[in-house]
């Protein structure tokens, strides 16, 4: 329920956008990826190297985020 709140959220106020390149603080360090997707529930970012970070929405909307472009 809180995935979706917070998508909801996050389609509200647009902290960021499909192609900017966003940097979460996450237990195992800072990752940086470009949004690739948004749905209600997740952000699904892709790295240089071509992994995929998914990312719940709650996480996203309670966490500091830094876009990069």
């Amino acid at each position: 329920m809180g995935n979706l709140v917070a998508g909801f959220w996050l389609l509200l106020y647009r902290p960021f956008a499909i192609g900017n390149v966003l940097t979460l603080n996450t237990p195992t360090g800072k990752k940086t990826g470009t949004v690739k997707e948004f749905t209600l529930g997740y952000t699904r970012l892709m790295t240089d190297d071509g992994r995929w970070i998914i990312v719940p929405n709650s996480i996203i909307a309670s966490n500091i985020i830094i876009r990069i472009k």
